[in-house]
């Protein structure tokens, strides 16, 4: 198809280009990312995985505890517990008993993804 239609083409290379981009976007976080991006983006991909919505609201609610969401980002639980203590403050999640209600999963998308290629350039010495 991509040889006789020009268009067609294009749609599959641009479709390519954004999916490399969108892992290089993963591989920064992941290997240069602070424990805060690193975690929000943690939080934001279980969205796809064991979610339930409460309800009566439309509030996302994960069914994780510390250690396994440190076990996922490779970090210290306690370390965990901190930042998911700074996001309650920001009002970005809520905790409850092996559950993480998910407040505005659209700042932590935001959390997830800020800076990431400057913090990269700033340790690469660019």
């Amino acid at each position: 198809v991509a040889e006789a239609d020009p268009a067609a083409s294009m749609a599959i290379s641009r479709e390519l280009a954004a999916r490399l981009l969108d892992t290089y976007q993963e591989l920064t976080v992941r290997v240069r990312g602070s424990v805060r991006q690193r975690l929000a983006r943690q939080l934001l991909e279980e969205i796809g995985g064991d979610v339930q919505v409460s309800a009566g609201t439309e509030v996302l609610s994960i069914r994780r505890t510390h250690q396994e969401l440190a076990d996922s980002i490779g970090s210290a639980r306690e370390v965990v517990s901190r930042v998911l203590s700074g996001f309650v403050r920001e009002k970005l999640v809520e905790l409850d008993r092996g559950r993480i209600s998910l407040l505005d999963p659209v700042q932590l998308h935001l959390v997830a993804n800020r800076r990431v290629s400057e913090a990269a350039r700033r340790s690469s010495g660019t």
